[in-house]
């Protein structure tokens, strides 16, 4: 459900996640489906809440800040 939300609000907008522990297999799963586009910055931790957040860029923008080959 979170990645199909993250889809539908588009490049460049973010979304807090918040749970009970750390989504792990979120992240696992989101990266091997988005590569370099999902941004991920955890929020830290609060006695039993997690909160991470997450967005999705633009393809041009991820090679916009590739150096050259």
């Amino acid at each position: 459900m979170v990645l199909a939300t993250i889809e539908v609000v588009g490049t460049g907008v973010s979304l807090v996640i918040v749970g009970d522990r750390e989504p792990a297999a979120l992240r696992s799963l989101g990266g091997r489906r988005y590569g370099a586009r999902l941004g991920w910055a955890d929020r830290g931790r609060s006695g039993d809440r997690f909160a991470a957040s997450i967005r999705l860029t633009a393809p041009a923008e991820i090679d916009a800040v590739r150096p050259p080959s």
